[in-house]
């Protein structure tokens, strides 16, 4: 199926579809900003990211107001968030462009790990105002020149409470809080474990558990059955800070402690 075209949402001109947006309308775009923002920074796009395709009111009211809770931080290891907003039912959100990609595709192992211990920094400015990421990946950690951002929250939630996994998810279950996926209520600790999973992948190239299937069931009976394995190659203190984030909860380390100790690397 063809991606469907999509000239416009609300007033901002779409210039592309981003890969997280190639089908449907529902995904990510870069789009021209509208004038009516008026911000303190120097940009001409941003990113229009489409949350959902219809929503109650209740779902909106709430998302919205999480979004709006994450823009107010200001944090510099967030994404910035201008606004979020319905239009021909269509829930979305628009950001700041982050232009260097994000951990998907890591770099220089130096700059990986101190792109990890940004996100680190963003996850523990997120549980200082009460907020939880609740879907750190590699793809959620964006990079720039200056240094990498956490970009914003999981809503999976807000829109369809209890909902454990969706359609398409698979590669993210593997940087997922096994006690998380097995319905533990959401927080920080899940944040640091998924900090953890993200580290040993960018680090030493491979998740927890081997290739995981692709069908999101399947890579979800894989990740809550099997012990996570901690790959040798990682460099031996790369490895211990692996291992904290993924210690009971009681004494697995605050998010502002896994970047420090990345940090002093």
């Amino acid at each position: 199926m063809s991606p469907t075209v999509v000239a416009a949402i609300a007033d901002y001109e779409i210039l592309e579809a981003l890969p997280a947006g190639a089908n449907g309308r529902t995904g990510s775009y870069l789009a021209r900003r509208p004038p009516r923002l008026v911000l303190d920074f120097d940009f001409d796009t941003v990113v229009v990211k489409v949350l959902q395709e219809g929503s109650t009111a209740r779902a909106f009211r709430v998302v919205s107001e999480d979004l709006l809770r994450f823009a107010a931080l200001r944090s510099p290891y967030l994404v910035t968030l201008f606004e979020v907003g319905r239009h021909d039912g269509l829930v979305f959100c628009s950001m700041q462009h982050v232009t260097g990609g994000s951990l998907a595709a890591p770099g220089d192992p130096t700059q990986v790990l101190k792109a990890v211990a940004d996100a680190a920094r963003g996850a523990a400015d997120l549980h200082a105002a009460g907020l939880v990421h609740g879907a750190i990946t590699p793809s959620n950690v964006l990079v720039a020149p200056y240094g990498a951002k956490l970009a914003e929250p999981s809503l999976d939630r807000s829109f369809s409470p209890g909902l454990l996994v969706r359609a398409g998810a698979a590669r993210a279950i593997e940087f997922a809080d096994p006690a998380l996926l097995l319905g533990e209520p959401l927080s920080p600790h899940h944040d640091v474990w998924s900090l953890g999973a993200v580290l040993h992948r960018v680090t030493a190239g491979v998740g927890f558990y081997g290739a995981l299937p692709a069908d999101p069931l399947g890579a979800l009976r894989r990740v809550v059955r099997a012990e996570p394995a901690i790959s040798p190659a990682l460099p031996p203190d790369v490895a211990d800070v692996v291992r904290a984030c993924l210690a009971p909860p009681h004494v697995r380390p605050a998010a502002a402690t896994v970047a420090s100790r990345l940090a002093r690397r």
